[in-house]
């Protein structure tokens, strides 16, 4: 068991302003970014782009979900040029791939309204790409857009625009799809702590494009810098939900690292706000899903935190995550009734405690599980509904355990489309969890099944199964996730030291600081003090192989363009 306890100490190690994967949707962003002449500002954002169509002609993540699919290869369209593009960036897509993306998407798109859960403000973002795609000449079903166009004119409505310029919505996230609505001289003003909006690489690069605020673009050369190959994620810096959900996963294992987690909970508990904390702490927008497992882990080490923030998300048949939200958080929920059960003078506890039971008996599916919008498996829900559900003796908690025992692949791993290291894991994690709560014991040949699939696998690839603008991985959260639940398994099936053959393959893969090969970014500086101006620091990734990638001033100093290589409806789903 010592290999486990000192791979997962080195994960905490890790734990800085966030290690996610790239995606296409917000690389596409900053690939927009051109010199005066046309030609692209951050070449290896546009190189990275061009090297990842898919053989559909489709950009997006490797579980193939329509919204992302669809999201991500407009954004590429959009960004690269297109019949009327007219500048340099026009001229790096061939017009074979042009007509790949286009025939992908005449396909995909009329699979929208099929599909249940969609990607972060698509309803604001779509109608307005596909806009800009019309006006650039691109062959497109266009005549499919009007009740997303409407969509986007209601949800607009909704929001004051005072919220969205101060950054108190969840929209404001979400700011480039305002393109013909955006208030400029609002936008010239808006408030940015670390120089970016709501910590979104995307709506921070068409600000710093729409108003050439210089606190705006430091920030995109940082995230640029901080890319190992030029691929951006969806948000960044993560460094709250990053703590909170490594932390979490230890807890649920008992993996002996408590003396590692102090200066990350006092992080923590620097970043909460009276409503809580959000993703990362250079926001002034908390939310209760960050907040409820925040609250969960500084209970377990005792720390002062103030559960009573969790209130302010309170309706009368659930809790939201953020203001204004047009769909309710399965997860969220689940979250925050973890977190009540950890504090015994909470307002009202067993009547929240009931609420969320009842929430969640009408929101289960037939066959036993959940599903959210903030992750694509039903997994992820499902199994942290048992982790919740097991402590409290509910009866709710066997359909869901039922469901997980039944879904189990031939190759002894689970998985919605195909067994996944991540999916796998949420499984057992939620099996070791419900034996250990309630004194029952499972099939031994299920959970050796399961854990022999982890062994097998563990240095295949961490699918994009996140869900943010598009499809994400983040990377140290979901290594804690498979590294407790091996060290959980291997105490639960008395696997002992000698017989973890992998060993090696554990420090090549958890101790490298990412497995996917597309676009991790990986900062490797210290901590910030929450809520500076500015993020200190901020550049780490910027080196491979012993040299220093061109970027920041040294790829707006060219004189030459660079060349590249060529290479339930679901409508309305909605703002998180």
């Amino acid at each position: 068991m010592e290999e486990i306890e000192f791979v997962s100490k080195r994960i905490v190690d890790r734990m800085e302003l966030g290690e996610v994967t790239g995606i296409p949707y917000e690389t596409a962003w900053f690939a927009r970014a051109a010199y005066m002449e046309g030609w692209p500002m951050f070449h290896r954002c546009t190189d990275w782009l061009l090297r990842g169509q898919r053989e559909d002609g489709s950009w997006g993540g490797s579980i193939p979900m329509v919204h992302d699919r669809v999201i991500s290869t407009l954004s590429v369209l959009t960004a690269l040029g297109g019949p009327r593009g007219g500048d340099g960036r026009g001229r790096v897509l061939q017009a074979t791939a042009v007509k790949k993306a286009e025939s992908f998407l005449w396909d995909a798109i009329p699979r929208l309204s099929l599909e249940k859960v969609d990607t972060i403000g698509f309803e604001v973002l779509f109608p307005a790409l596909m806009d800009e795609a019309e006006e650039k000449g691109f062959s497109l079903p266009f005549h499919l857009v009007s009740p997303y166009r409407r969509l986007r004119e209601r949800r607009l409505e909704s929001i004051p625009p005072e919220d969205i310029y101060t950054g108190l919505s969840s929209l404001t996230n979400s700011l480039e799809g305002l393109a013909g609505d955006l208030d400029r001289e609002r936008a010239a003003s808006m408030p940015l702590v670390n120089g970016s909006v709501l910590s979104s690489p995307s709506a921070t690069v068409f600000l710093a494009m729409a108003t050439g605020r210089e606190d705006a673009w430091k920030y995109v050369f940082r995230v640029r810098r901080a890319s190992i190959d030029g691929g951006i994620p969806p948000q960044y810096p993560i460094d709250a939900f990053e703590k909170i959900w490594v932390i979490y996963n230890f807890l649920q294992a008992n993996v002996p690292v408590e003396y590692t987690f102090p200066p990350h909970l006092d992080h923590l508990l620097s970043g909460m706000k009276e409503r809580g904390i959000s993703w990362t702490s250079w926001t002034r927008l908390a939310d209760g899903d960050d907040t409820a497992l925040a609250l969960y882990v500084l209970r377990e080490f005792h720390c002062p935190a103030n559960p009573r923030a969790l209130e302010s998300y309170e309706n009368e048949d659930y809790f939201i995550c953020f203001p204004g939200e047009m769909n309710p958080s399965v997860s969220t929920n689940i979250h925050i009734l973890h977190a009540v059960q950890r504090f015994y003078d909470y307002p009202r506890r067993d009547e929240v405690v009931d609420k969320i039971v009842r929430f969640l008996g009408k929101s289960i599916h037939g066959e036993g599980f959940w599903a959210d919008k903030w992750h694509i498996s039903p997994y992820y829900p499902t199994g942290h509904a048992v982790l919740a559900l097991a402590p409290l003796g509910d009866s709710l908690v066997e359909r869901p355990v039922g469901w997980l025992l039944s879904t189990q692949n031939p190759d002894g791993g689970w998985g919605f489309t195909k067994s996944t290291l991540e999916e796998t894991s949420y499984a057992l994690q939620a099996l070791f969890s419900y034996e250990m709560e309630t004194g029952e014991i499972l099939d031994d040949g299920v959970l050796s099944a399961g854990m022999d699939f982890l062994m097998r696998n563990i240095g295949g690839e961490r699918e994009e199964l996140w869900v943010g603008k598009g499809l994400y991985t983040p990377t140290v959260v979901v290594d804690s996730l498979i590294v407790s639940v091996l060290y959980t398994g291997a105490r639960r099936l008395g696997i002992s030291s000698h017989e973890w053959m992998f060993s090696h393959t554990l420090n090549d893969v958890f101790l490298s600081g990412g497995t996917n090969p597309g676009g991790v970014v990986s900062p490797e500086t210290s901590l910030a003090t929450p809520g500076v101006a500015d993020l200190a620091g901020f550049s780490g990734g910027l080196f491979r192989s012993g040299r220093p990638e061109r970027g920041d001033g040294s790829e707006m100093q060219s004189g030459t363009p660079p060349t590249s290589p060529v290479g339930d409806n679901g409508i309305g789903r909605g703002e998180r």
